[in-house]
């Protein structure tokens, strides 16, 4: 399963990080080998630096595009 950007139109961070919380406890709890991939622009602190985790973290002052 893919989500690509969960926030849309104004989603509060509170939101985004239940949305996220619900995602990964219906996935630990889970009995088939599964993967689920989602994109979001305000990662829950309760996921981050976990295995949950995967690739670097982009914000304002560090951005996807590294130009110099």
């Amino acid at each position: 399963m893919m989500f690509d950007n969960i926030e849309d139109k104004g989603m509060r961070p509170e939101r985004s990080h239940n949305f996220q919380k619900l995602i990964s406890n219906v996935s630990m709890n889970s009995e088939v080998k599964h993967q689920i991939i989602f994109t979001t622009s305000m990662l829950s602190p309760e996921l981050k630096g976990t295995a949950a985790q995967v690739g670097p973290e982009y914000s304002k002052e560090r951005k996807t595009l590294n130009i110099k």
